[in-house]
């Protein structure tokens, strides 16, 4: 009877640790992965596009694909000359490398106001002659209005947007000084919000679209601005911060993507008169409320103002504008949201001597990755692959893995830590004894039964 009561208690003792073991193994295959920063990966889509160097423009998704619309630009020939145009020229492409021009020379030539959808139509205003046109095709184009009346000077650029299916120009005049917001539900006939918004008036500030509000950010004066405003309704303005963690700047870009705003380069001052200058820039910012803002590290496209940003399959594009050398680029870039996780292939118990795999999940690059694996954050040599495996797992090899995933323009992508747990391996139960304890707890069961009934009588 001991006997059977000690190999009872043995075989009970094995299964719960067993068990325990099971559980803790399955609880760690569940574990999910995520990706640290930065939040994508650049690719370099088209160094030369048919549509030539180019600054002031628009760049938008239209009828499923990416447009590119006006602009101007100091372009240089074969021969080193350089020349000014004005373009009234508009491309569209599905992928960003093939491109087709769908007009050529339009009366009007848009520069720095800029261009927008809204409802079916492709809307530009152009230039400082207060003409506002539209397309249904981007091919034949109607004047909506040759008197729009807000600020006839080019302070207003890259103003142009859509909110709620209404057509906005809101921005600001340095002589005279105004703060304008004006809207239009058809382009023709417009009303003004405010002629005195809270902000300052300015210059080159960005203007955008997100969460249901108007969002106007930075520009300047005589001084570079890094403050950020927003607004329902045109005409009561919210301060969402006066000093952003961006520098100050001018000349910058800014579109709604991936539920964030977004900010990339432009250009601020330094000192002043003729000892002053001008840097240009290639930083990213977002942020989820136009407060709190996360810098990404810098592009490694060049410094540059100008330019135009979008949102379009998926991805954000970046495409011309200039640096201080005043020669227009014509180079187009995106940014691919990326992932990196790693799953296990390996029996549930993590015992010594069982096979461990841990494997890589890439998603989003769009050119060639380098692994590193690392463990307790030291990099295991050899481990380079988008595998890692082991034939016999050791006490040894308990730890946190990471796998870092280096794209072709040196950002670093690092998933989250994977522990691999190892125990010693459980001497096998001795099926006699796992019989003779289940008989045993049987006879206990009937023994007790039997004691229950001869009490009760």
């Amino acid at each position: 009877m001991l006997q059977s009561r000690f190999l009872f208690l043995f075989n009970a003792i094995w299964l719960s640790f067993a068990l325990n073991q099971y559980a803790y193994a399955t609880d760690a295959e569940k574990d999910v992965q995520h990706t640290s920063r930065p939040y994508g990966s650049w690719h370099f889509v088209d160094e030369r596009p048919p549509w030539l160097g180019r600054s002031g423009h628009a760049m938008f998704e239209f009828h499923g694909k990416l447009w590119v619309v006006g602009g101007t630009g100091w372009v240089r020939d074969n021969v080193g000359i350089m020349s000014y145009h004005e373009y009234g020229d508009a491309w569209c492409s599905r992928d960003g490398i093939d491109w087709t021009q769908i007009t050529d020379a339009q009366p009007w030539k848009m520069w720095w106001q800029g261009g927008v959808v809204s409802g079916s139509r492709i809307w530009v205003s152009a230039g400082t002659s207060h003409s506002l046109w539209y397309s249904t095709d981007g091919a034949e184009w109607t004047r909506a209005t040759s008197s729009a009346p807000w600020c006839p000077a080019a302070d207003m650029m890259g103003n142009l947007q859509d909110l709620a299916g209404s057509l906005w120009m809101v921005g600001g005049c340095l002589w005279p000084s105004t703060s304008e917001a004006w809207f239009s539900q058809d382009g023709t006939i417009w009303t003004e919000a405010t002629g005195n918004a809270p902000w300052s008036s300015r210059s080159g500030n960005s203007l955008t679209a997100f969460a249901d509000r108007l969002w106007l950010m930075g520009g300047g004066t005589y001084t570079d601005l890094n403050d950020v405003w927003s607004t329902t309704d045109g005409a009561n303005w919210t301060e969402a911060t006066p000093t952003a963690a961006w520098r100050g700047r001018g000349g910058h870009a800014a579109t709604a993507f991936e539920d964030q705003i977004w900010l990339t380069g432009g250009a601020y001052s330094t000192g002043s008169g003729h000892s002053g200058y001008e840097t240009c820039l290639n930083d990213i910012w977002h942020s989820t409320d136009g407060v709190n803002w996360t810098q990404e590290p810098n592009a490694p496209w060049s410094v540059r103002g100008g330019h135009a940003m979008a949102s379009y399959n998926g991805r954000l594009w970046i495409s011309g504008g200039s640096a201080l050398d005043g020669i227009s680029d014509n180079d187009l870039w995106c940014l691919s949201p990326v992932s990196v996780a790693i799953g296990m292939g390996r029996a549930p118990s993590s015992q010594v001597g069982d096979p461990l795999t841990l494997t890589l999940s890439a998603q989003g690059f769009l050119d060639d990755i380098t692994c590193q694996w690392l463990k307790n954050g030291t990099a295991i040599p050899y481990a380079t692959t988008e595998t890692y495996h082991v034939d016999h797992l050791a006490l040894t090899d308990v730890g946190d893995y990471r796998c870092q995933v280096t794209d072709m323009y040196g950002f670093v992508f690092t998933t989250d830590a994977f522990h691999v747990a190892v125990a010693e391996k459980v001497p096998a139960a001795s099926p006699v004894g796992l019989a003779l304890g289940v008989c045993l707890t049987a006879s206990v069961l009937v023994l007790r039964q039997r004691k229950s009934l001869h009490r009760s009588r």
